[in-house]
């Protein structure tokens, strides 16, 4: 790959990080499970914990993915941009990237999170109460929902080329849609008796991203599922980005 879309991925992700909207709610999102922290439900667990700062965490990869492609049409900057020295498919790929690194960083957040959490309810100190399986499966969780938030949100916005539409048709899936989906799916498999149909809807990314809230383990048809709507999304960017004249 070319070094150049590194260093694009860079500037990206340092760009994201001066936002001060995705700094707030950044904070927002640390500062809400420290709040649970705090409050010590007896029935909370420290995956429990970890949930909740997942929930809260979307809202980073949210608008994170939004902001990376949006603002370039927003601020009228995208003629300059994409018609610069970098191909179309090269800045598609730089952002991703850059996403990809938004949710390695709410990862690691969410590792020494998990540590204080285990220091403050002396649930255990060990090292592999830390270092185990579920460390690598919550890393794939965070890197897999921030690149198809953000590959969703940058189809939405070639289409669109507004980033309020982006927005909203973001928030709706990823923000609405996936907050109210546990109430359909929880009534739903109370039924004695499920339909055959029911296994597609256990493939689609609102249940997966549900499962994983609920569990923090990945299953590797959840994976596969994750990545062919990942490289759907950017495939269809690329197609229709491509197509269009820019220069208008």
């Amino acid at each position: 790959m070319n070094s150049n879309i590194f260093k694009l991925a860079k500037t990206e992700f340092h760009n994201i990080f001066k936002s001060a909207i995705i700094k707030c709610t950044l904070a927002l999102s640390i500062i809400y499970v420290l709040f649970w922290i705090k409050v010590a439900p007896s029935s909370f667990s420290v995956n429990d914990y970890l949930a909740q700062y997942f929930l809260a965490i979307k809202f980073v990869f949210i608008l994170a993915s939004v902001y990376i492609l949006g603002r370039d049409f927003n601020n009228d900057t995208y003629k300059y941009i994409f018609t610069g020295c970098f191909s179309r498919k090269g800045i598609i790929l730089g952002k991703i990237i850059a996403i990809f690194g938004i949710g390695i960083v709410c990862w690691l957040i969410q590792v020494l999170l998990k540590i204080a959490i285990l220091l403050w309810t002396n649930e255990g100190t060990k090292v592999n109460d830390i270092f185990n399986y579920e460390l690598v499966s919550t890393f794939l969780i965070y890197v897999l929902v921030a690149v198809l938030i953000g590959s969703f949100s940058m189809l939405v916005t070639t289409i669109s080329f507004k980033l309020s539409i982006t927005m909203i048709y973001t928030l709706i899936l990823f923000g609405i849609v996936q907050f109210y989906a546990p109430l359909f799916i929880i009534n739903f498999e109370k039924a004695d008796v499920l339909p055959s149909w029911y296994q597609l809807i256990k493939i689609l990314p609102t249940y997966i991203i549900f499962d994983w809230t609920d569990t923090l383990k990945v299953q590797i048809v959840q994976v596969g599922c994750m990545l062919l709507y990942t490289i759907i999304c950017l495939g269809s960017s690329i197609f229709i980005l491509g197509r269009k004249d820019l220069n208008k």
